[in-house]
């Protein structure tokens, strides 16, 4: 996953840190629960984005990790 909302799909936007916008991004465009969702890591690329490395339990042993970009907006941080 390369961190970008698809066509069709609303920003998910939220007042929170970008790890926890990230994460809970991740989780609900994979299905996965919030609980198997963790941010490890996050690069600040400017004062408005910042890059955040997941890491996902996505069952039976498989772990996914992915780099999701959140951005500043005017409500919050959002996942476009």
């Amino acid at each position: 996953a390369d961190g970008r909302a698809g066509a069709g799909q609303r920003p998910l936007r939220r007042a929170g840190k970008p790890a926890e916008v990230a994460a809970a991004w991740y989780a609900n465009r994979h299905g996965l629960r919030r609980s198997r969702v963790r941010p490890l890591q996050q690069d600040r690329l400017s004062a408005r984005r910042v890059r955040v490395l997941v890491l996902a339990d996505a069952g039976n042993g498989h772990l996914r990790t992915a780099l999701v970009e959140v951005r500043l907006g005017p409500s919050g941080w959002e996942v476009r």
